[in-house]
């Protein structure tokens, strides 16, 4: 591999085959680009395993343990005149369990920032592949209005299989705190499920509403 700096906004490196590696920060050392610009550029023919690649390691000599992070991406600016840096947002990817040579689990937290210096966590997408987010979800449909269009929120079920008689096909749950420990309790729930078999002649369902007393 080959790097190269050039322009006075870019800072450019090109990777003629992968993997192809550009060091920076190795022995507790760092380095800083003036440029405007950072580009990875993989010359080699395109294809499903090429194409410009930046990874950011962790590695201290040992396994890495629980909660720890692998990296992070920020997001900052200068937030007067005399270049005081804040960042705004981040991406921070951290173990879901302790690494070995069997478990290699992983979340991913995106932050953002509200207010001064106050970073919130805004979205987690876990190991397990749960998706959680911290405020409202908006979905915005911008194209003309018509009887197909709006918003559109889809819960679908796809093992790879017909779905059998009674089987679900989804549920929209409401839940709520019930003590200062934030243990979550369902409330209320929309469940849909099959009426039958499913197959190309049939498609039946229905829809179960649940509530909570006591």
């Amino acid at each position: 591999s080959k790097s190269t700096s050039l322009a006075d906004d870019i800072i450019e490196a090109e990777i003629d085959t992968l993997p192809g590696l550009i060091s920076i920060g190795t022995a507790g050392t760092s380095t800083v680009f003036s440029g405007s610009a950072f580009q990875l550029i993989n010359t080699t023919t395109s294809s499903a395993s090429q194409g410009g690649v930046l990874q950011l390691l962790s590695n201290d000599g040992a396994a890495l343990g629980d909660d720890h992070r692998l990296g992070v991406v920020s997001f900052a600016a200068a937030e007067d005149s005399a270049s005081t840096y804040k960042v705004g947002a981040s991406i921070q990817a951290f173990a879901d369990a302790a690494w070995s040579d069997t478990e290699n689990g992983t979340r991913l937290e995106f932050n953002t920032m509200d207010g001064n210096a106050s970073s919130e966590l805004s979205l987690t997408l876990d190991s397990d592949k749960t998706a959680t987010f911290t405020g409202k979800i908006r979905s915005t449909n911008t194209t003309t209005s018509s009887s197909g269009g709006g918003g559109s929120l889809r819960l679908t079920s796809d093992d790879g299989a017909a779905l059998e008689d009674n089987h679900r096909l989804g549920m929209v749950s409401f839940a709520a705190a019930e003590d200062s420990s934030n243990t979550l309790v369902t409330g209320a729930s929309i469940q849909a499920f099959a009426d039958a078999a499913w197959s190309d002649t049939e498609n039946g369902t229905r829809l179960l509403f649940r509530t909570m007393d006591g």
